[in-house]
């Protein structure tokens, strides 16, 4: 387990690099390990890049916590909606449409946690978020 956990720091930390061919090189190897590692820790390791300062770092684990390997995964399913409430107060248009496009990705039907927030953003908002509020309620189930 400790092997386990350290070789997915060692990936993950390559998520932080400047340079984007090494960054989607981390991304391609945790995917990867998805098969002999657990996928959870995988997940957490990729979430914990979303609060990162530099834009490109977020966006590069938004990316990878959008890959279907990730679907039903609480772990990558609460780091996508802890984002969702720090974009929400920035109020940002194209970053709230992207991380519920990638909800909507990972999201199993009926899942309480994405169910309880989707209908906040489909009113009140730009047309793209609502779009994605509504595609991701349609994909749960809700409609």
């Amino acid at each position: 387990r400790k092997d386990s956990h350290d070789t997915i720091a060692q990936v993950g930390d390559r998520l932080d690099s400047t340079d984007a061919t090494v960054r989607e090189s981390a991304v391609e190897a945790l995917i990867l390990m998805c098969d002999s590692h657990p996928i959870g820790d995988i997940a957490s390791c990729i979430g914990r890049r979303l609060g990162n300062e530099r834009s490109e770092v977020r966006s590069c684990a938004l990316a990878a916590l959008s890959h279907q390997r990730f679907r039903g995964e609480d772990q990558a399913i609460d780091a996508l909606l802890h984002l969702l409430e720090a974009e929400e107060e920035l109020g940002d248009c194209k970053t709230l449409t992207d991380v519920l496009t990638a909800l909507g990705s990972v999201s199993s039907v009926g899942h309480k946690g994405v169910l309880g927030v989707v209908t906040r953003y489909m009113q009140g908002y730009e047309y793209p978020v609502i779009r994605a509020s509504l595609d991701l309620a349609e994909r749960l189930g809700r409609f």
